[in-house]
């Protein structure tokens, strides 16, 4: 699942740039490292029988006879090609790149967004941005160095080795021997380096910067307490445990890169001695062995780069990636058997031996065996103290949060099967704490309600008289409401959330304290716009104020939760 969003569905978007990419690298990159070399050779054998120079733009004919000049222009052609489909390659590379950095952080903000609605909580949003930037950034940097160095390097390389086994079998042995050795070594050295580098990461993530994010929140007690140097300490001393972990690391890639490398010269090494039997025993001339000696220190070259660029540039980024595993598996590995659309018409509610705590490792449960019943176009409201349970309860109606044990039936349908968007397109649940988008009031009252116009909004704030809870804004409901509402008094975001909730067509309507910031005045037409609105409708109100609870049923949660 993992692979097949972030690699599987990109490569099949982009799958004629792929074959394209690849093309030009069979075609064209042996150019560099077979061809030229030959070219060299025969230059060289040519060269010894120069008596004249004839003219070298006479090139039909010099290309006829092959000649030195021939092979001069020839040099030209050939070098051009090169820088040629180098161009086209990084071309090929800055549509794939950027596409693909899009791409991944496009997946990962999608199926973040997917499994919170499957498993709502409250996410840490500078710890989600640390994660996904770095994850993004360092999936980019892997498919770059694949695409520009590693993958041309490797084709080229095996290429090398099949020309080898063409000119002489031995020679094509040594070489195919030498890179499965090398091969070998690095795979088995990249898999204890993946661990090493994810430990570390780790140990960052949870230990470092937890005490750093530990020491920052409590600057106060630091300071009244002199524990400055005290806190100081404690973060070198953890900053030693993580040096020590990078040390070793190094070593250990320095260990596997050296040992990789020697593998290589000793095949090269063995190439050379093989290549100077041949010469010797006159197998072949010397003119071609001089080629295949340049061939050879290409394919030294290439496997000295991969070799050190895989482990530093690929490998330890992989490492990385690993150490947020978990993290991956938990957006990607989500699984949802939600697929009712239907079942939902008059809004009744029922609780049927529901369990639920928040955290499952702990006996501490705040609901076991709920059961109540919420009857269709009645209005309730539930009190009692803060904590017991009472927005927890209503999360659960939402499908926010999901009961351990037991059932909550909305009319005849189970919501653990109801599709999440049609349960929340037929309960709308308006949270104590929702906060505004950085938009326009406006924007904030329309969001989530296509269908809704700016007169029709007009019109239901003129109806309340609710209009003048914006006149000290310049520009109105058009004035920007801020980073999460900031531009606004507490009145004036609740009043906004209240209409976008209410502009809803949901059968059932829950509300977290809905007049929290208001005064008595705003709260009477509040009550009136809340109840008018929900003719008709179940309608369920956390509350503390006792202006709402008129014209209500009152239900304690310390009663329901006997």
């Amino acid at each position: 699942m993992i692979w097949k969003l972030l690699i599987s569905d990109f490569a099949k978007d982009h799958i004629w740039k792929f074959i394209v990419y690849i093309i030009l690298i069979l075609v064209f990159f042996p150019i560099e490292a077979i061809v030229l070399p030959k070219v060299y050779g025969k230059m060289f054998d040519q060269v010894k029988s120069i008596s004249k120079f004839s003219d070298i733009f006479n090139w039909k004919d010099n290309f006829k006879k092959m000649n030195f000049q021939g092979s001069l222009v020839l040099l030209v052609i050939l070098w051009f090609l090169v820088i040629c489909s180098y161009t086209a390659k990084n071309f090929i590379e800055t549509h794939l790149v950027p596409n693909y950095y899009s791409h991944i952080r496009d997946v990962m903000f999608k199926e973040t967004i997917l499994t919170y609605q499957n498993d709502y909580q409250d996410m840490k949003t500078g710890d989600y941005l640390a994660r996904v930037l770095e994850l993004t950034r360092n999936f980019k940097d892997v498919a770059h160095h694949i695409l520009s160095r590693f993958l041309p390097e490797l084709i080229v390389s095996v290429l090398i080795i099949c020309y080898m086994f063409y000119q002489d079998k031995l020679i094509g042995s040594v070489l195919l021997i030498g890179a499965v050795l090398c091969g070998i070594i690095l795979y088995f050295g990249s898999k204890e380096l993946i661990e090493l580098i994810s430990e570390r990461e780790n140990f960052l993530n949870t230990k470092i910067s937890e005490n750093i994010r530990d020491t920052l929140d409590n600057l106060m007690n630091v300071f009244l307490n002199n524990e400055i140097d005290g806190e100081v300490s404690k973060n070198r001393k953890l900053e030693k445990v993580a040096i020590d972990k990078l040390k070793w690391i190094m070593m250990v890639q320095n260990m596997v890169i050296f040992s990789s490398q020697i593998i290589t010269l000793l095949t090269f090494s063995i190439g050379i001695y093989v290549l100077y039997g041949l010469i010797a025993n006159q197998k072949i001339k010397t003119t071609q062995g001089i080629v295949l000696v340049i061939i050879l220190g290409q394919f030294l070259n290439n496997f000295l780069y991969v070799s050190s660029g895989f482990i530093h540039n690929v490998v330890y980024r992989l490492g990385v990636i690993e150490a947020s595993k978990k993290y991956m598996e938990h957006i990607f590995n989500r699984k949802n058997k939600r697929n009712m659309k239907s079942g939902i018409t008059d809004g009744n509610i029922i609780f049927k031996d529901v369990k639920f705590r928040y955290d499952t490792e702990k006996e501490d449960w705040l609901f076991t065996d709920l059961n109540v019943q919420f009857e269709a176009g009645e209005r309730y409201a539930i009190v009692g103290q803060s904590g017991g349970g009472k927005t927890t309860m209503m999360k659960m109606v939402a499908g926010l949060y999901v009961p351990e044990g037991g059932s909550i039936y909305i009319d005849n349908l189970d919501i653990k099967q109801a599709d999440l968007e049609y349960l929340r397109e037929n309960v709308n649940y308006m949270n104590q704490r929702t906060t505004l988008f950085n938009e326009t009031i406006l924007y904030n009252m329309q969001y989530g309600n296509p269908g809704a116009t700016e007169e029709q909004i007009l019109d239901i704030l003129k109806k309340y008289d609710l209009l003048d809870v914006f006149k000290d804004l310049p520009d109105g409901i058009h004035a920007n409401a801020g980073i999460q509402g900031g531009n606004l008094s507490g009145g004036m975001q609740r009043v906004t959330m209240l209409i976008r909730g209410l502009l809803k067509p949901g059968q059932i309507v829950i509300m977290d304290e809905p007049t929290t910031g208001l005064d008595k005045e705003s709260t009477d037409k509040v009550k009136k716009l809340i109840f008018e609105e929900t003719e008709g409708k179940t309608l369920i109100i956390i509350t503390h104020s006792s202006v709402m609870l008129s014209s209500m049923r009152v239900l304690d949660i310390v009663d329901l939760k006997g």
